[in-house]
């Protein structure tokens, strides 16, 4: 459905499922979760590492912040 490039490189991908995977650069999926609604149709990644999904059904915007490390403190 939508495609984004986090910084680091990490491709999201949202599908009909409805879910996000993460693919490292070398094609590796690294991590995948449920989205809250339908369809995510649109994605975007914010500088700070926020992603954004559009979704529909009902429609909205989700956004997926990052929560900061604790170790790097």
């Amino acid at each position: 459905m939508a495609l984004a490039l986090t910084s680091q490189g990490v491709l999201l991908v949202t599908d009909q499922t409805p879910r996000l995977s993460a693919y490292a650069p070398n094609g590796e999926l690294i991590g995948r979760c449920r989205t809250f609604s339908t369809y995510g149709h649109g994605l975007a990644v914010q500088d700070d590492g926020t992603i954004v999904i559009a979704e529909m059904n009902p429609d909205r915007l989700t956004l997926l912040i990052p929560v900061p490390d604790a170790k790097a403190g």
